[in-house]
């Protein structure tokens, strides 16, 4: 049985996925494979840190995205690493 990804990664898939362009939460729940109602509060939380930040849309105005921060890209590329040296180590991180 598949075990369940941890917040972490959650939280890394969602900064991996805003790394490479901001998204709409909508848009952002389908990519980081995790429902609506439980990505807004880890986004909220993430923008409360200052690690994300919401703004308008360019393409609809009524609708908002994501995008990360530069502290938010911070953390990214330190997360990235660590993942990277855990998993040399034949390691995951729980």
């Amino acid at each position: 049985m598949p075990r369940k990804r941890t917040r972490i990664k959650i939280i890394m898939d969602i900064m991996k996925h805003l790394s490479e362009r901001s998204e709409t939460p909508t848009r952002l729940a389908t990519l980081a494979n995790i429902p609506y109602d439980r990505l807004i509060p880890i986004l909220e939380e993430l923008e409360r840190k200052g690690l994300v930040v919401f703004e308008a849309s360019e393409e609809n105005p009524r609708a908002r995205t994501v995008k990360l921060t530069d502290k938010g890209w911070k953390l990214y590329l330190h997360l990235k690493k660590l993942f990277k040296v855990v998993k040399d180590f034949g390691l995951e991180i729980l």
